[in-house]
């Protein structure tokens, strides 16, 4: 037996029907902007907390590219020292200006890397005081390229070291490609400017001993791998490396 419209449980049922029904649309609406508005949320949590790691990385990266500058200048004044037809160094190698772009780059290295496994990485007075004492016997004329050398190629590869380590976390995202080339592009860079040094070096002594020739041959192996490691990731790096290899300058070089 089906429910009577005319009894009072029929008149009840009939009102909240009436009632509930139409608003059931409604209710689900609210409920899906609900849930979308907490993934929503959740994903903006994602790509903040993501943006900011990235900053993070890249403010290292900027370490790396100014300490790796600062490396080659301070070598180069270094070794020129040594050779008597030296011109005015100061008028090619502005230091200062090198120091305080390396400076301002360690006081935005922010959070400080403590956890580097090297003890300059200790705190960032620690290494703002050895890089100091380094900067000061260059420029009072006692430094030495093998204790330079010693100290900007291990910080550097500490520093890229780390920054692999944290932009892994964006490993399947859309910005993982392109950190993946600039991470083997500053690879490269680091490889090259080493490997400058020595050519340099060779230039200004004469020669280089079984090491040094041992470590140029191996940053001139890696420069190239890192370079290649880039260019299969990015179609740009690709053309600009094969308008730098057709370029005169390029076979000049290989030509000497």
């Amino acid at each position: 037996m089906g429910w009577n419209i005319t009894s009072k449980s029929g008149r009840n049922l009939f009102k909240f029907v009436s009632v509930i029904v139409p608003l059931l649309p409604t209710f689900a609406l609210i409920i899906f902007n609900g849930i979308q508005m907490e993934t929503l949320s959740t994903k903006n949590t994602i790509i903040d907390r993501n943006f900011k790691q990235l900053q993070n990385a890249i403010s290292i990266s900027v370490l790396v590219s100014k300490l790796q500058d600062e490396r080659y200048n301070m070598g180069f004044r270094t070794l020129s020292n040594t050779k008597a037809e030296a011109v005015d160094l100061d008028e090619l190698t502005d230091l200062e200006e090198d120091f305080g772009a390396t400076d301002t780059a360690i006081s935005n290295l922010v959070p400080w890397r403590s956890e580097i496994p090297l003890k300059v990485f200790a705190s960032q007075v620690r290494f703002q005081i050895r890089i100091d004492d380094l900067r000061e016997s260059v420029k009072e004329g006692q430094g030495q390229i093998d204790d330079i050398l010693g100290f900007y190629n291990a910080v550097t590869d500490a520093l890229l070291s780390q920054y692999s380590a944290e932009v892994r976390a964006f490993s399947g995202s859309n910005t993982w490609k392109t950190v993946v080339v600039y991470k083997n592009v500053l690879r490269a860079i680091d490889n090259i400017g080493i490997n400058a040094l020595y050519v340099l070096k060779y230039y200004l002594k004469g020669k280089l001993n079984e090491k040094e020739m041992i470590q140029y041959l191996k940053t001139q192996v890696l420069s190239k791998e890192y370079l290649n490691q880039a260019s299969n990731f990015s179609p740009l790096i690709r053309k600009n490396l094969r308008m730098i290899q057709t370029g005169s300058n390029y076979r000049n070089l290989f030509e000497m």
